[in-house]
């Protein structure tokens, strides 16, 4: 429930017919059956949105699902969080995020930079209008938003980078 997909689904009942939107979700939780029953209901009549909830995998299907397809936006509506490391995976891809500014989400999304923060206590209409603002991107404009989200983990979450620099610091 703290994660809230439900948002998701409700956000993407109303995105405009004309965008058309493929939504993975990954994760498994109590109410994984409830919300692909809500997804199914709401969703499941509009030609534009297609979805799939893919479950639990393992970190290594992860990094190979993100290596092997081109993931234009990840969507994190928690109602908390601390530094989430599924944003960072995706950032490590170069994926922009759009993510609640709640705990460490700012320290990692940069409005408008390389994804959009939402407001904690946001409403569905907030997340599409965020959706259709994505999608109405230039090609230009993505790479630039893609490119800032790499650059944002590469320069302060890549932990191969950050073990070396802590140890050579311990070391002096």
């Amino acid at each position: 429930p703290l994660k809230r997909v439900h948002m998701i689904i409700e956000a993407l009942v109303l995105v405009k017919e004309s965008i058309v939107v493929d939504w993975i979700h990954f994760g498994m939780g109590p109410i994984a059956d409830e919300l692909e029953k809500l997804a199914n209901n709401k969703l499941g009549c509009l030609p534009n949105i297609k979805y799939l909830f893919y479950g639990g995998i393992s970190n290594d299907d992860l990094h190979k699902f993100y290596s092997e397809h081109n993931v234009d936006l990840f969507v994190n509506v928690s109602e908390t969080e601390g530094i989430p490391i599924s944003i960072m995976e995706a950032m490590s891809y170069g994926v922009p995020c759009i993510g609640t500014n709640v705990g460490g989400v700012s320290e990692l999304i940069y409005n408008n930079v390389n994804g959009f923060l939402l407001n904690k206590n946001f409403a569905a209409l907030e997340l599409t209008n965020l959706l259709e603002e994505v999608f109405k991107l230039n090609l230009s404009e993505q790479n630039k938003k893609s490119r800032s989200a790499y650059d944002t983990w590469n320069l302060n979450f890549n932990a191969d980078k950050n073990i070396s620099s802590l140890v050579k610091e311990m070391l002096n």
